[in-house]
């Protein structure tokens, strides 16, 4: 067993010394399809890649890691509550809600040695969404305040895509001066995941205690106490979703040889 683990540890220095370390840097916008098309806006992220680009026989194949963090949503809204007896308050409510993404990378150039590089890419493996929620203390000296003014949900399921690109030599953008040592890239993946649950922000109505979520939703409630009487009770301030992820990234970023 010893000598299988030290031959799998010395094929793996071996592999990444004949490797050239790149680094990527790029914004992406992911647009949200499907069933996820009706419930959150577009996803604005930065997104870092790290990329071991192997030489020799493997020089057209890289692996790497790619982390991305982007916003699908700030919004900030005033929201009515109405009371048993009939009474209400009203309070500022902010929600930023947002995108982490983690995946192992992995890409076929097409071609090798050419100022235009078009490429194919696959990648695995976690996205996050979690929407921060903070509920400013009501003017209303008689209505009812929130136990906690800040409250964060989210949740984190598997995702993986695959997709296309192009990069294009920076000397072929700049003809004096200029090294080999950095690409203008742009790709378009397509990402699909597992069941999550996500705060929906992009179409929030007033609530109160008569609302009733629609039929594909459920309600996202916070604990309040009124001033007066010190009862506690919860009122809806969002709405709950669950979809599958279902997103179509597009990328446009540098590409740095290090």
């Amino acid at each position: 067993m010893k000598k299988i683990l030290l031959s799998v540890i010395l094929a793996c220095v071996s592999i990444f010394a004949n490797a050239q370390l790149e680094a990527n840097f790029s914004y992406s916008m992911a647009i949200p399809v499907k069933e996820m098309g009706h419930n959150i806006n577009l996803t604005h992220s930065g997104v870092a890649d790290v990329r071991y680009h192997f030489k020799k026989a493997a020089d057209k194949l890289w692996v790497g890691a790619q982390f991305g963090l982007g916003v699908y949503a700030i919004t900030n809204q005033d929201q009515t509550y109405q009371f048993a007896n009939g009474s209400t308050t009203q309070t500022n409510v902010n929600f930023t809600s947002d995108v982490f993404n983690s995946h192992a990378i992995a890409g076929i150039d097409l071609v090798s040695g050419k100022p235009v590089t078009p490429y194919i890419t696959a990648k695995g493996g976690f996205s996050k969404f979690y929407t921060r929620i903070y509920i400013a203390d009501p003017n209303d000296q008689d209505g009812c305040k929130p136990l906690e003014s800040k409250s964060v949900y989210k949740d984190c399921t598997w995702s993986a895509g695959a997709g296309a690109g192009l990069k294009i030599s920076g000397s072929a953008i700049v003809k004096k001066g200029c090294s080999n040592n950095w690409w203008i890239d742009f790709s378009a993946n397509y990402l699909t995941g597992g069941t999550l649950n996500y705060l929906n922000v992009a179409h929030l109505t007033e609530h109160n205690d008569n609302t009733t979520p629609t039929t594909d939703s459920k309600g996202y409630n916070v604990t309040f106490v009124n001033v007066t009487t010190n009862e506690i009770h919860e009122h809806q301030v969002a709405e709950l979703l669950t979809s599958r992820i279902n997103q179509i990234d597009l990328k446009l970023g540098v590409l740095f040889r290090l």
